[in-house]
């Protein structure tokens, strides 16, 4: 194999790298889009969480104790 053949070879290689590399960039880019709006989504969903357990410890109704928190409360299937 000559020389120029193989600088052939070496640049569609890196050409390829190059190409492989952006496609895996945009993955990246949305992966990351996907887990900030997760985040918001999840702190947003926290926020309720607490907003409820703050309501649910101001105001005993006729759910039970108004010491009990959501996160103890067992599911509707038990």
């Amino acid at each position: 194999m000559d020389a120029d053949t193989r600088l052939v070879n070496i640049e569609e290689k890196i050409a390829h790298l190059e190409q492989y590399l952006g496609e895996l960039d945009g993955v990246v880019r949305e992966m990351n889009d996907r887990m900030d709006g997760y985040q918001a989504e999840l702190t947003k969903m926290r926020e309720l969480v607490e907003s409820q357990n703050a309501s649910s410890d101001d105001e005993p109704g006729d759910d039970g104790p108004s010491d009990q928190r959501l996160e103890d409360e067992r599911p509707p299937h038990w």
